[in-house]
C-alpha cells in the first residue's frame, strides 16, 4: 500500500499512484482542497491510475493523514508513506541522475559553467553529492519554489547530504556553502504564479517548444533569466537546465497564464 500526501496537483501523488498501479499495489493519495484542486491535470491522472484520493481542507490535511495510516495500519496494511518514508533515497537516486548527466555532457562535448534547478532538496543534494565524490568543481544553482531562508536551506541540504553521503559510504567533506540556492523568485507563496514566471513559461513555449511546469521549472527559469540578464553569465558559457518535469498541472492553471 502506497500513500502520498500534497497539493492536489502533486506529481508526487501522480507518480506514486502510476507505480502503485504498475507493481500491482493499491495508492491512497490525501491531497487538499486547494485553488487547484480541479479533476485535471495530475489529479485526473491520479484519479485514472486508481488511486483512491482524498482532498480534505488545508488546514485538516496532517490530521487526515495520520488518521488515514493509522486505519490502514490497523486493517492489516503496511502503508508506505512516499511524502516521507526513506526519502534520503531521492538523494542517492539523483547521484546516479548525475552520472548520468556527466556521460551526456561528455558525449556532446558540453562544459556547463553551472546547473540550473528547482531547489527542493533532494535533487540539488544529490547532484552536489555526486560532484563532490568524483572531484568536479561544478557549480550547482538552485531556485527554490517555497519561501525560506536561504541559509537554513543549506544547512538543511548539507544535513541530508551526509545522510546520503553515508548510505553510498562516501568520506566527503561537505559544508552548507556548497549549496547555493535562492528565494527570489517564489512569489507570494508555493504553486502562485508570478508575473516572472509567467513570462519564462510562455517565452519557452513559444521560443523552444518545450513546457514549463507552473509551480518548479517556470520558477527555475525566472532565476536562470534574471542572472543571465544581470550579468552573471556570458554568451561564451554553457548552462545547463535541469528540467524535473510537472508538466500536467499545467492543465488546472489555463486561468493562472491568463487564458
Amino acid at each position: 500500500m502506497m500513500v502520498n500526501s500534497d497539493d492536489a496537483q502533486s506529481n508526487q501523488s501522480r507518480q506514486t499512484a502510476a507505480v502503485a498501479a504498475k507493481l500491482g499495489l493499491s495508492a491512497v493519495v490525501v491531497g487538499r482542497d486547494d485553488a487547484h484542486a480541479q479533476t485535471q491535470g495530475n489529479l485526473l491522472l491520479t484519479r485514472l491510475f486508481g488511486a483512491e484520493v482524498d482532498l480534505p481542507a488545508p488546514d485538516e490535511q496532517a490530521r487526515a493523514v495520520a488518521a488515514k495510516m493509522a486505519a490502514l495500519t490497523e486493517a492489516g496494511h503496511r502503508p508506505f508513506h512516499t511524502s516521507s518514508d526513506a526519502r534520503i533515497f531521492r538523494s542517492v537516486a539523483y547521484v546516479d541522475g548525475a552520472l548520468e548527466l556527466l556521460a551526456q555532457c561528455e558525449e556532446q562535448g558540453v562544459a556547463p559553467a553551472a546547473i540550473y534547478l528547482c531547489s527542493g532538496a533532494h535533487t540539488h543534494v544529490g547532484l552536489v553529492v555526486a560532484f563532490k565524490a568524483l572531484g568536479i568543481d561544478m557549480r550547482v544553482v538552485g531556485i527554490s519554489p517555497s519561501p525560506r531562508d536561504d541559509q537554513q536551506a543549506a544547512e538543511g541540504h548539507l544535513a541530508l547530504a551526509r545522510e546520503c553521503a553515508e548510505i553510498l559510504e562516501l568520506d566527503l567533506s561537505l559544508k552548507a556553502e556548497d549549496f547555493e540556492s535562492y528565494t527570489a523568485f517564489v512569489g507570494p507563496d508555493y504553486g502562485v504564479v508570478t508575473p516572472e514566471s509567467c513570462e519564462a513559461l510562455h517565452l519557452l513555449a513559444q521560443q523552444e517548444g518545450l513546457l514549463l511546469d507552473p509551480s518548479y521549472t517556470s520558477k527555475a527559469m525566472a532565476g536562470l533569466l534574471a542572472h543571465v540578464r544581470a550579468g552573471w553569465w556570458h554568451p561564451e558559457q554553457s548552462l545547463i537546465f535541469l528540467h524535473t518535469g510537472g508538466t500536467p498541472a499545467l492543465f488546472a492553471y489555463a486561468k493562472d497564464l491568463g487564458y
